[in-house]
Parts: C-alpha cells; sequence; structure tokens
C-alpha cells in the first residue's frame, strides 16, 4: 500500500509517499483526527476515471481521496488538496 498527498505547497499534506501498511496505519489517524471544518461535504465520486470522495465546501471543491481497491482491500490511496487542482471538480 502506498499512500500520496499533495497540498502543492498551500495546504498541508505529507511531503513524500508513504509506502507500507503500518506506515499508511501510523500516518491516517492523524488525518482523521483533525476536525472536519463545519460546512464540509463529502460524497462518492468519479475522479479522473477512479473511485473517490470529493470534499466540498460552499460548493467548491477543497480536497479529493481517490483509491484502488484489489481482492476486497485498499491498495493506494491518494489525497489531493491543491487548490490549483482541484479546479473544476465541482
Amino acid at each position: 500500500m502506498t499512500a500520496w498527498s499533495d497540498g502543492g505547497g498551500k495546504v498541508t499534506a505529507a511531503r513524500r509517499p508513504l509506502h507500507g501498511t503500518d506506515p499508511v496505519a501510523r500516518w491516517m489517524p492523524g488525518v482523521l483526527a483533525k476536525p472536519e471544518p463545519l460546512g464540509m461535504a463529502r460524497e462518492s465520486a468519479v475522479i479522473s476515471g477512479e473511485e473517490g470522495i470529493l470534499f466540498t465546501m460552499g460548493g467548491c471543491s477543497v480536497g479529493a481521496l481517490t483509491y484502488d481497491i484489489a481482492d476486497g482491500r485498499i491498495q493506494n490511496l491518494r489525497f489531493q488538496v491543491n487548490p490549483d487542482k482541484l479546479t473544476g471538480l465541482v
């Protein structure tokens, strides 16, 4: 398993990919522990042809998560929070 995140230097994100189930599992609680801003919505979406979750606030995209599933297990996670790359998703 590998997890990537892209904040484009504008939004906090991991600087390097995380490789392996253990590093990703240790990183995820920190990501999930951050309080969700009021008014944030999330919905299932197809993002660049991949299954994912789109996060929006006030009708604007603020994050996208895509993932690969094989044999019933998540294989890779991609977090996009770079505002320049989120335009056009909503």
